[in-house]
């Protein structure tokens, strides 16, 4: 039970981001159960809605390589575009600023190894506490995915998966926002799973 409190507390939604990296529709074709990456960061970015959670969305060369796709319903300029592989851009690192008490940023996104990882080992340098959510993250290749995870790790980031993330901030079924997580963490899920 101090386990699971810590847990709870460590990502408390009033300390928190969400960062939804480069999951465009042109990758569905080339990313590994990019099915099960848009299932999770869906899950996750309504959680996020949910807990009243900040959500900062990048697009890599939206130009040449489209928007994000439709299922996380992403409203006209919200998200950032850019051409750099990480996400902390001069504006996202302004986003970050105008949020000095959201110390822990949940990342998401494509791909694993490039524009993720370098955005969680930037934001570990700059002193976030990071949870890498490992069922929205994903590369064209498994090997890669993993490694990825694994470096990320090894820098001191944590690792999650969206639901656990989601019911660990309710912390217990007495949470005003129970039922709609509840429900939020039923939606079926994609055939074809990831694996840590």
């Amino acid at each position: 039970q101090e386990v699971f409190i810590r847990f709870a507390v460590m990502i408390d939604p009033q300390t928190t981001v969400v960062f939804v990296c480069d999951i465009q529709a042109s990758f569905k074709p080339v990313i590994h159960c990019m099915d099960h990456v848009i299932h999770g960061a869906k899950m996750l970015k309504k959680g996020a809605e949910i807990f009243g959670i900040p959500v900062v969305v990048t697009e890599q060369y939206p130009s040449r390589l489209g928007a994000t796709v439709e299922e996380l319903e992403v409203k006209e300029g919200e998200a950032i575009a850019k051409t750099q592989f990480s996400m902390l851009t001069p504006e996202v690192l302004q986003k970050l600023e105008g949020m000095a008490k959201r110390k822990h940023v949940l990342v998401c996104g494509v791909e694993a190894h490039v524009c993720v990882q370098q955005t969680v080992l930037g934001l570990v340098q700059r002193g976030y506490t990071v949870t890498l959510v490992v069922d929205a993250i994903s590369s064209r290749f498994v090997i890669d995915r993993s490694v990825a995870i694994q470096t990320c790790r090894d820098h001191g980031a944590k690792v999650g998966t969206a639901e656990s993330i989601l019911f660990g901030m309710l912390g217990g079924k007495d949470h005003e926002s129970f039922k709609a997580i509840s429900a939020l963490v039923k939606e079926a899920r994609p055939e074809q799973q990831l694996t840590l």
